[in-house]
């Protein structure tokens, strides 16, 4: 089956706004200059006062007074709190209000923390949740924001300023770009196929999707090879993270006419071509990318081949036939070479940067992931099947050494000083120091809870591991549990867990907050006003010292009516008890908004809940005896509570209102 490729035309470029600046100040303390900005971050909250609920685009510019050069890489601090403590009920001077926020009591905590992190995690319940890892006391969730995806995840990629993060949900057959200013759905990218593997391009401008075409054809698994002879397409659209790119929920669909490409974000073709479509191999894909981009690499599983995309002159360059099954791809930037592994026939195929063979490295079938180390001298390689690890240098390709590590390692992942292997049959994780690789290194065993994650179904491609804030431990996660494992390099087990609350996390990682440095002493930040009244921004730095606190008003939100389309209600008993494997049946009724119409029943699905976490299931809506009304009708196989929410289905949003209907099963 012939495969095609577009390349979508940007449609984010920043226009001329005459937006109104908040707040502007310039002063200088302790040798520094700093000059601070507050502004609107989209048209759409361009109101001369700020307001409650309107993002916001933090800047500053530092510069040191003595040689008046920027100050570069400064470990700034920036919290948004109301001016009048809640704790004295007294307005602190700026030092006491810094010490306070930095001596961490539960009282002392700010509206707002532009300095921290917050950990992500992708689930199987069909959503990806915002952790706040401060949060550790009893009586208060860590969970700060949970968006619904509608279908479940299986591969996500983030974008370098953490603003936008991409999720594949292949049984809905979209993309779905996710605002983590925010945490709401921004998009929803309609593909032709079932996307599977996302990567961005080195820039970050161009999203990478590759999808099956086959409705029937299952995903492959993070632990298992992919259903064969499916159609595949891969699909480029323009990722850009703007602060005033529009953050809408509407879905962009495939393009069927090029002459679209100035209205569109995404093409998306299964079959055909499209002024400069490529046709590539069918099968599963993987993405990889030459250094500065100029080159793509998207190597099909169920071929044996890897295509070459020139980018620069938009067109496929070469096809390389391998044979096997290609399972891994990497780039290393200072061989300028292309490293693809083939889990078949158990060799790494080293080609040069346009896709020229250069040799074969034989090792064993059944190789699977690999990475090169931080410093790049040397690639890991996972063979699952013989629980194997493989240490080779990058310079030439030999085989260093091949350690041991039980229970089938699939995943990997590096810190500064370590690197991490994670197996489908244990709980533990296996630890390699990178320094003791230059002797034999000796494996280290870490517990990250009781039940290995080889034990659920349907894993994502995504990793269940992440590097921590400080690049010095990782967090873990552990759907067994519903808890994320955070472990500090040095320890014997991991120091603290944070809660996913209803939530099964099958991945994880990191989304940094607050203040990024896009030039040298240029730091900025957008975020949502918290509350409205009077606030206080406060700065704070140790090395130079800096302490300096603004206060500025922020209005209320303006009132908006809360138009919903239907009212949803609930026909007989809304709550039932059933034994398991009895059909339960629910009516209910939705009274249509004036100039509404009631939707088809198969415009709605119903979202079996459990109250437990972990566990939901979807069930189709049948048209009742009237206009308006309907029936549900299924069964559960395990006991426990759910809840019954009834949803539109082309997205996560309740119907009239999220009212749920309670089921007890015995």
């Amino acid at each position: 089956m012939a495969l095609s490729f577009a390349v979508a035309a940007r449609a984010d470029a920043p226009a001329a706004s005459a937006a109104p600046v908040w707040l502007e100040r310039s002063f200088e303390r302790e040798g520094i200059g700093v000059h601070l900005r507050l502004s609107p971050a989209s048209a759409q909250a361009a109101a001369a006062t700020p307001r409650a609920g309107d993002p916001v685009r933090l800047e500053l510019e530092l510069r040191r007074l003595a040689d008046g050069q920027p100050l570069s890489n400064l470990p700034l601090g920036a919290w948004l709190d109301h001016e009048v403590s809640v704790a004295s009920g007294a307005v602190p001077a700026c030092g006491q209000r810094v010490a306070s926020i930095l001596g961490g009591g539960l009282m002392q905590r700010p509206l707002l923390d532009l300095t921290g992190y917050y950990v992500l995690t992708l689930d199987a319940e069909g959503s990806v949740s915002a952790l706040d890892p401060a949060v550790r006391f009893a009586g208060r969730s860590s969970l700060y924001a949970a968006v619904q995806l509608g279908g479940r995840p299986f591969d996500w990629v983030k974008t370098g300023d953490d603003r936008l993060l991409y999720v594949a949900v292949p049984e809905r057959r979209e993309v779905v770009a996710i605002d983590l200013q925010e945490f709401a759905v921004r998009k929803r990218i309609a593909v032709a196929g079932r996307p599977t593997r996302l990567a961005l391009s080195p820039d970050g401008q161009q999203l990478w999707i590759a999808q099956r075409g086959d409705a029937g054809a299952a995903e492959p698994s993070a632990g298992g090879p992919p259903a064969a002879g499916a159609r595949a397409a891969v699909a480029v659209a323009a990722a850009s993270s703007a602060a005033n790119s529009p953050a809408d929920a509407a879905t962009t669909r495939a393009a069927a006419d090029p002459a679209d490409a100035e209205r569109i974000d995404v093409y998306a073709i299964a079959d055909g071509r499209i002024e400069t479509g490529y046709r590539l191999p069918p099968g599963h894909h993987e993405i990889a990318f030459s250094d500065d981009g100029r080159y793509a690499y998207v190597g099909s599983r169920d071929s044996g081949r890897v295509s070459v995309i020139d980018n620069a002159e938009g067109r496929l360059a070469r096809e390389v036939e391998l044979g096997g099954q290609p399972l891994s791809l990497l780039y290393l930037p200072a061989q300028s070479q292309l490293w693809v592994v083939d889990g078949a026939q158990g060799a790494i195929h080293r080609l040069g940067r346009g896709g020229a063979q250069i040799d074969r490295i034989g090792l064993e079938p059944g190789l699977g992931p690999a990475r090169p180390t931080p410093d790049g001298r040397r690639v890991l390689a996972l063979n699952p099947a013989q629980h194997r690890v493989h240490v080779l240098a990058a310079a030439d390709g030999a085989l260093e050494r091949s350690l041991t590590v039980s229970g089938r390692p699939f995943d990997l992942f590096f810190s500064q000083r370590y690197a991490y292997i994670r197996p489908l049959d244990t709980e533990q994780v296996a630890m390699l120091s990178l320094a003791s690789l230059e002797r034999e290194p000796e494996v280290q065993y870490l517990p990250t809870g009781a039940q290995a994650v080889g034990a659920f179904a349907g894993l994502p491609v995504a990793s269940s591991m992440s590097e921590n804030m400080e690049g010095a431990g990782a967090f873990f996660a552990a759907p067994g549990e519903r808890t994320v494992y955070h472990y500090m390099e040095g320890m014997n087990a991991p120091d603290s867990g944070i809660r996913a609350f209803g939530h099964t996390p099958m991945a994880v990682a990191i989304s940094r907050r607050g203040l990024r440095e896009h030039g040298r002493g240029r730091y900025s930040a957008t975020f949502k006003l918290p509350a409205q009244g009077r606030m206080v921004l406060a700065l704070a730095s140790e090395s130079p010292r800096l302490r300096e606190c603004l206060a500025w008003n922020v209005e209320p939100a303006p009132r908006t009516a809360a138009a919903r389309p239907w009212t949803l209600h609930w026909l007989g008993a809304s709550e039932q008890r059933v034994r398991r494997g009895e059909t339960a049946e629910f009516a209910l009724s939705l009274e249509a908004a004036p100039g509404r119409t009631p939707p088809p029943a198969a415009a709605l699905v119903a979202w079996v809940v459990s109250g437990a976490g972990g566990r939901a299931e979807r069930w189709p809506l049948l048209a009742g005896a009237r206009a308006g009304e309907y029936r549900i009708r299924g069964s559960m196989d395990r006991a426990g509570g759910y809840f019954v929410h009834v949803r539109e289905a082309g997205g996560a949003q309740a119907a009239g209102g999220d009212v749920p209907a309670a089921l007890t099963v015995e």
